[in-house]
């Protein structure tokens, strides 16, 4: 499972700007498969962020410039489950504690 997180560690590099805090979210989430879901959500969404420098709005999904269709989208990608509303406000929460575009992110879901 370290080896899954080395990977994307590498993809994540330019958007996050709280390594520590990102890296911490990962090791204590990795034993727990809700806790993880969430994780690895977010880990895509942010590979989305990084990829597209496209503004984010308010809106839903499957406008995936916004943070419920980037959300969803990842959710997809990943096969997390169609994760829950709490779930996705956990995502919110890590994304705007660790990435660059993490207030735009956070803005967009409606904070």
């Amino acid at each position: 499972m370290l080896g899954l997180y080395k990977q994307f560690k590498k993809e994540l590099k330019m958007g996050i700007i709280n390594q520590e805090k990102w890296d911490n979210f990962v090791k204590v989430n990795a034993d727990d498969a809700y806790s993880k879901a969430c994780v690895d959500v977010a880990r895509q969404v942010m590979v989305h962020l990084d990829d597209d420098p496209t503004p984010l709005h308010k809106g839903y999904h499957p406008d995936i410039h916004t943070a419920h269709g980037l959300i969803c989208k990842s959710d997809d990608e990943v096969g997390a489950g169609s994760i829950s509303g709490f779930m996705a406000g956990a995502v919110r929460s890590m994304i705007k504690a660790v990435h660059s575009r993490g207030e735009e992110f956070a803005e967009s879901f409606g904070e």
